[in-house]
C-alpha cells in the first residue's frame, strides 16, 4: 500500500513546502510541491489541508517510558513502549542504559538487540554509565561505577549486534590511563562519546589525559556534570 498526503506543509530539514505532497509505504518514497504530483496506480491519498508534516523526531537518550524500560529483560515490552513514543513524533530511538553490574547491562544488550529485530525504530543503544565519575553520578548507583574498560566494551558492543552508538564517559576518572586504547575503540567501533562532567574540568582533562587531536572529532557532546 502506497499512501499519499496532499497539500500538507511539509518541512524537510533542508526546506520548507507551502503545499506540497509527500509518498510513503514504510519509507518515505517522494516528497514535492503540489503541483508536480502525479497520481500512480497504487496511490491512495487523503487530503491533509492545514496540516503540517516535519521529519520524525531522533531521541538518542529515553531509559523508558509508559511503564517500561530500556533495560526491561522482554523484547516485546521494549518494542511496545517505543512504538508507544512514535505517537509522540519520536520515528528512532537510541535506548539508553544506567550504571549496572557488567552482568546486568551484558543481558540489556542481548534483550536491545531482539526488541531491535522487532522494531526497527529502535536505532541504537546509548550506553551512560558504568563509566562515569562517582562525584557527579546523578541518579545512577554510585556503588556499580565502574573504570573504563575496553575489553567489556567490545563485550557488549558483540551481544548487541553492534547497536551501541553513544557511550557516556568521565575522562577525568582516568587521568594517567592509556588513553589511546580507549579511542581507538571508539573510532574502530564508529561510537560517539559523550563526556559526563563538570565543564571546569574539560581543559584539564583533555591536557592531562588525552590529545584534543584525538578525541574532538570523535565527541558527540559535552553532557555537564551529572549531579
Amino acid at each position: 500500500m502506497v499512501r499519499v498526503l496532499l497539500h500538507a506543509k511539509i518541512h524537510t530539514g533542508n526546506r520548507t513546502i507551502p503545499d506540497g505532497f509527500i509518498r510513503f509505504n514504510k519509507q518515505i518514497i517522494s516528497v514535492g510541491p503540489f503541483n508536480k504530483y502525479v497520481r500512480l496506480p497504487k496511490d491512495q491519498i487523503k487530503d491533509v489541508s492545514g496540516i503540517t508534516v516535519v521529519p520524525g523526531f531522533i531521541d538518542i537518550h529515553t531509559h523508558g517510558g509508559y511503564g517500561a524500560d530500556s533495560m526491561n529483560p522482554d523484547p516485546e515490552v521494549i518494542s511496545h513502549f517505543v512504538d508507544q513514543m512514535a505517537q509522540e513524533g519520536v520515528t528512532s530511538v537510541f535506548l539508553t542504559t544506567m550504571t549496572q553490574s557488567a552482568l546486568a547491562i551484558s543481558k540489556s544488550m542481548a534483550n536491545i538487540k531482539k526488541a531491535a529485530e522487532i522494531n526497527p525504530k529502535i536505532q541504537g543503544i546509548h550506553l551512560e554509565g558504568p563509566f562515569i565519575s562517582p562525584a557527579h553520578n546523578g541518579a545512577q548507583p554510585i556503588k556499580l561505577i565502574q573504570p573504563m574498560d575496553v575489553k567489556k566494551l567490545a563485550t557488549w558492543y558483540k551481544l548487541s549486534g553492534g547497536l551501541i552508538k553513544l557511550v557516556t564517559y568521565a575522562p577525568e576518572e582516568n587521568v594517567g590511563s592509556p588513553a589511546w586504547k580507549i579511542i581507538v575503540t571508539f573510532i574502530i567501533f564508529g561510537w560517539q562519546l559523550a563526556i559526563a562532567m563538570r565543564p571546569t574540568n574539560c581543559f584539564k582533562t583533555f591536557k592531562s589525559s588525552m590529545s584534543p587531536i584525538c578525541i574532538m572529532p570523535n565527541v558527540a557532546f559535552i553532557t555537564g556534570r551529572l549531579g
